[in-house]
């Protein structure tokens, strides 16, 4: 009864952190903010799994990847942003 109530536990928390995650990304994609949206993908991506929507993060993954392949990508979804700090989440983002 423990080990499923542990279980339990980790998988709400799990959903909440989730929530929080689709929300950080809608809001960094509505104000354009490319880096946070980046990182919201990620953690939206990571916390998927756990609560059984892989096709969420294989969404976001994509998108991920979609914006880290391709500079051009990145800059019509912020324009104004810092090429290092961009340079800096792809070096993170893909090792």
């Amino acid at each position: 009864m423990c080990k499923k109530y542990e279980a339990d536990k980790e998988r709400q928390l799990s959903r909440t952190a989730f929530k929080g995650a689709m929300e950080a990304k809608r809001f960094a994609k509505s104000h354009r903010l490319l880096i946070p949206y980046i990182d919201a993908c990620f953690t939206v991506a990571s916390f998927a799994y756990d609560i059984f929507e892989p096709k969420i993060g294989i969404d976001n993954i994509l998108e991920i990847i979609a914006l880290v392949e391709s500079e051009e990508k990145a800059r019509k979804f912020q324009n104004d942003d810092d090429r290092d700090d961009y340079q800096y989440t792809v070096y993170r983002i893909t090792s």
